[in-house]
């Protein structure tokens, strides 16, 4: 069987772009809301539940900040 990536299904992202949907904290169920007047950005949990656990989410944030030491795989 043929592996088929999204590249091969015209889809593709940019490194950034990519880095960016990473850290987004709808992966925890909660949703960021922009600042409005004089309140400021505010981060709530979100109607859907969380996709992986904060744990996972705040390592893999880690890693991609270059904060956390050497993993063992």
């Amino acid at each position: 069987m043929k592996y088929v990536g999204l590249n091969d299904k015209g889809f593709s992202i940019g490194k950034q772009t990519f880095l960016n949907v990473i850290r987004a904290p709808v992966y925890l169920g909660k949703i960021q809301i922009k600042p409005y007047m004089d309140s400021p950005t505010q981060i709530v949990e979100g109607l859907h539940p969380a996709i992986v656990s904060p744990e996972t989410f705040y390592r893999a944030n880690e890693v991609l900040s270059g904060r956390a030491r050497n993993m063992v795989p």
